[in-house]
């Protein structure tokens, strides 16, 4: 992704950014709210389209069809076919798609706990069930790329730790990830690299080490703040919470 821009009628959405997702890599994408990651997200996977720069999806254009088969995406909150039961989801995607693996799908939705699940219609599913299948759908054609939308909100420790373990799978196969997250902890012990937006533009992007090294900080949650501007405003927050309730400064 180059110079990537994108504007709506009430301001900047994302402005002249450039990413790289190298095979096998995991780049975690963070900022305040507002800061850009949703607009960034879906200009990546054609929910919304740029009006200036460049995305590739394995040197393909991500409009054309061929890059589009290569892409897999679990959004945070978009709308699911309540009136379809899992199967008939999964069965119409597997038409959509022409690398669809139904042994690699039923082994996702085993490991996923969705199995004895998918005859029911997904108008009934939890939230956690909703994002199962959605990472069914995104990786059961084994994309070169998995872009990944606050993929751990709502899910159990289990299903957590499943998901992560289905990651590293997938980069193992040389597949890139991309992941707009606010888990600072899990962007700085997983991601091979950051990037951090603030104010509609990338602020500042490497390696969470690299990054903790260039700003004299013993955490991402530091360098987080420093880059972004919110430091001195959690500074004046933990500030009044310490001079109301004296009891929470000396724990």
């Amino acid at each position: 992704m180059s110079a990537l821009t994108k504007r709506y009628r009430g301001g900047q959405g994302i402005a002249d950014a450039s990413i790289e997702v190298a095979p096998s890599a995991l780049v975690g994408v963070i900022g305040p709210n507002g800061s850009g990651k949703t607009t960034l997200v879906h200009s990546i996977v054609g929910l919304l389209e740029p009006d200036a720069g460049e995305v590739l999806i394995d040197r393909s254009p991500a409009a054309d069809l061929d890059a589009k088969r290569k892409l897999g995406f679990v959004p945070d909150e978009l709308p699911l076919p309540s009136s379809l039961s899992g199967n008939e989801f999964i069965d119409y995607l597997a038409r959509l798609q022409p690398g669809f693996d139904s042994e690699w799908k039923d082994y996702l939705c085993e490991i996923l706990g969705l199995t004895d699940h998918l005859a029911r219609f997904i108008g009934d599913y939890s939230h956690g069930m909703k994002k199962k299948i959605q990472f069914v759908a995104a990786l059961a054609h084994t994309p070169r790329l998995l872009v990944l939308d606050e993929p751990f909100r709502g899910l159990d420790p289990e299903a957590a730790i499943c998901i992560r373990a289905l990651i590293d799978a997938h980069r193992a196969r040389g597949g890139g990830v991309l992941v707009a997250t606010h888990d600072l902890l899990f962007a700085e012990q997983f991601c091979t690299s950051v990037v951090i937006l603030a104010d509609q533009r990338v602020a500042a992007s490497g390696h969470p080490a690299a990054l903790r090294e260039e700003s004299d900080a013993a955490s991402l949650e530091e360098v987080f703040l420093h880059v972004s501007g919110l430091a001195s405003q959690v500074l004046t927050v933990e500030s009044g919470i310490a001079a109301r309730f004296p009891v929470h400064a000396r724990l």
